[in-house]
């Protein structure tokens, strides 16, 4: 899915689609491990410094 079929879809059933943002790879595995366990999408930000 896009990430705009994502936000429709969440705006219809009335959900928050999560977004992160992260530094290391560290919290990157945990926000996946998460939404794995939890088998909801996120949206991973990233960004330098």
């Amino acid at each position: 899915m896009t990430i705009v079929a994502w936000i429709d879809r969440a705006h219809r059933e009335q959900w928050a689609l999560g977004q992160f943002n992260i530094s290391n790879l560290e919290v990157l595995q945990a926000i996946v491990e998460a939404a794995n366990q939890e088998r909801s999408p996120v949206i991973v930000g990233v960004s330098m410094g």
